[in-house]
């Protein structure tokens, strides 16, 4: 059946939380969708077809309006200089508290205006990313930790400054405040020389190290000079930074600025800025593009785009327009085989006339197991297919003889059920 590729505009709707000055209001954001009309799925558009369509929503339409370029505060070239510059017992620490996989950021650069478009497609009240083919994933913390590789600890990173960490707050203060604009603020500038200086103070180093990562990477804002007064609490899991949620944490955060970017954007047509960890968008968003999985199963996914190749992928992407989402998604989640992998495995030698009549006697009992027949159904032949792979694998050296006793599972108990 021939498919046809056509443009409509897809409604999302953003509600906005109840304030005291009245209820909540919903907005609504129009996004260029290209829809498959055969399936209903997003459809690859292709430079043939392509319309220049801007909705309002899209960066090309913001570089009409503004002559300013697009400003992302995710600081991922200069955070990796630094990681670079990292060694011997500065990175020994820097592992010690998780987040050492960091590293592969070194030599890397952030697409800007592709980090800014995934940000007005992020509905924060949802907390879902919406691809250019109007497919949307639900983002969570998992995801973060297998694109960044930073600690996933049991332990909620300290959100508020009590009677507990009080006294810590004031230590850290003293390390690296400043007075801005007659207001004191923990300074980024002053914690990164402290992370490139000689002196390895290691519970000061792993706060100033902390500081830097939060303000040019995890947690980002427009303020390129001073930490975000709401992080302050943070700095007091320095100590023990890898028993905690650092992939929640920066998540939340994530989704609190793209809320804030939402408003702006849905208001003036045009924000300012995103903070945020918008690169971990950027990875996450790539990854499900429909194209050729690059090195799947790896991880953190941080490790496998370097610089050109995080450039050639997003520039495929991109439309006419100048916005982004020409490229289909494709649905795929970390941790699963990825659709568009190759499936094909050569034999390595073929069963015995025994090891067949042992593959169906496994056959058989497993079906009957996870409650499927033998007649038929795609679970059979799957679990055929599992059989003849495992059968080698289980089977000890200098054994020659086929046999039930031969596997290092116990296949008597199956014989006793498969009988009856």
């Amino acid at each position: 059946m021939l498919r046809v590729s056509t443009m409509k505009k897809v409604n999302t709707i953003h509600e906005v939380p109840e304030t005291s000055k009245g209820k909540g209001k919903k907005v609504k954001r129009n996004l260029d969708v290209h829809l498959d009309e055969e399936s209903g799925s997003g459809a690859e558009c292709n430079d043939a077809s392509e319309q220049d369509n801007d909705s309002g929503s899209g960066i090309s339409s913001v570089k009409k309006k503004k002559a300013k370029p697009l400003n992302v505060n995710c600081r991922v070239e200069q955070f990796g200089l630094l990681m670079e510059g990292l060694e011997g017992e500065k990175m020994e620490v820097v592992e010690s508290m998780g987040f050492g996989h960091l590293k592969h950021l070194s030599g890397q650069a952030m697409n800007k205006e592709l980090g800014y478009w995934l940000m007005t497609r992020v509905n924060a009240d949802t907390g879902e990313l919406m691809a250019g083919d109007g497919r949307e994933f639900t983002l969570s913390s998992e995801q973060v930790q297998c694109v960044l590789g930073i600690p996933k600890g049991e332990r909620p990173v300290p959100l508020q400054m009590d009677d507990t960490n009080k006294v810590e707050i004031d230590k850290i203060c003293r390390w690296f405040s400043k007075v801005e604009y007659g207001k004191a603020s923990i300074s980024i500038v002053d914690a990164k020389e402290y992370v490139l200086g000689e002196e390895v103070d290691s519970e000061k180093y792993r706060v100033a190290f902390l500081v830097v990562l939060l303000g040019m990477f995890l947690c980002p804002t427009t303020n390129f000079s001073s930490l975000a007064s709401e992080l302050t609490p943070a700095l007091c899991a320095a100590e023990e930074a890898s028993q905690y949620d650092w992939c929640s944490f920066v998540l939340d955060f994530l989704l609190r600025r793209a809320r804030a970017f939402s408003h702006s954007f849905d208001k003036d047509g045009y924000a300012v800025g995103c903070g945020g960890c918008t690169y971990f968008l950027v990875i996450f968003y790539l990854d499900r593009l429909r194209r050729p999985p690059v090195r799947w199963g790896e991880y953190p996914r941080v490790k496998v785009f370097d610089k050109d190749l995080l450039k050639n992928v997003a520039e495929a992407d991109r439309r006419n327009s100048g916005d982004f989402g020409k490229t289909k998604s494709v649905d795929v989640a970390y941790g699963e085989v990825h659709p568009r992998a190759a499936r094909d495995i050569y034999p390595t030698e073929s069963l015995t006339f025994a090891e067949e009549d042992e593959v169906g006697v496994v056959v058989d009992v497993v079906s009957r197991v996870i409650g499927e027949k033998t007649s038929g159904g795609k679970m059979v032949d799957f679990v055929f297919q599992l059989t003849v792979v495992l059968l080698p694998m289980m089977q000890p050296q200098n054994h020659p003889s086929p046999s039930p006793t031969k596997y290092m599972f116990p296949l008597a108990p199956f014989h006793q059920i498969h009988n009856h």
